[in-house]
């Protein structure tokens, strides 16, 4: 089986035993993204379809990019990747309430500078965004999108060092046993 999540390539699988729906053929086809991908199949403007002919078994695109395709009985749910349920689907039961306990797979942001980018320009960043991420608007915009804004504990320099390490130790041996490689 294979799982592709989010706007990966669809060609790759974080799933332990995972297989390609299609054998590579050689050539690459160059969509923005899953959603746009996935679009394009659905209304015939391609002349192959996306979802049978090169997606995986379960596709697993961002929510807010497949809301209208689940709302319109065009795709059917499985399950919601993240621990728990989304706003947007909040009759969809997450892969953790399905017996996949612990299963938390979900899409995160972070703001990142280079090595050696003065404290103050790094502050007056990291203040700029939390100030937009505090207002109403923004709030509204990113729950519309089945997205929940980063609480207050969660928003320094130093917790997110120590969650990119949590995220890296939690998914290094997934990866290692699909066989994913940069190359």
């Amino acid at each position: 089986m294979t799982v592709t999540c989010g706007t990966v390539s669809p060609r790759v699988s974080l799933a332990p035993n995972h297989r390609h729906a299609r054998p590579p053929d050689g050539y690459t086809l160059l969509l923005a993204g899953i959603p746009n991908a996935f679009n394009a199949s659905l209304f015939g403007k391609l002349n192959f379809n996306f979802i049978r002919d090169i997606a995986p078994d379960y596709l697993c695109p961002i929510v807010s990019t497949a809301v209208s395709q689940i709302q319109g009985k065009q795709v059917k749910p499985i399950a919601i990747l993240s621990k728990n349920r989304t706003p947007i689907l909040p009759d969809l039961a997450s892969a953790h309430e399905q017996g996949l306990i612990d299963f938390d797979a979900y899409i995160w942001n972070g703001i990142f500078l280079p090595r050696g980018t003065p404290t103050s320009i790094a502050e007056k960043l990291h203040d700029a965004a939390v100030a937009a991420m505090d207002t109403p608007d923004v709030q509204q915009r990113i729950k519309e999108m089945g997205g929940a804004v980063v609480s207050p504990e969660r928003r320094s320099s130093e917790y997110l060092q120590k969650f990119v390490e949590s995220e890296i130790k939690k998914w290094t041996a997934p990866i290692k046993a699909s066989g994913v490689s940069m190359d």
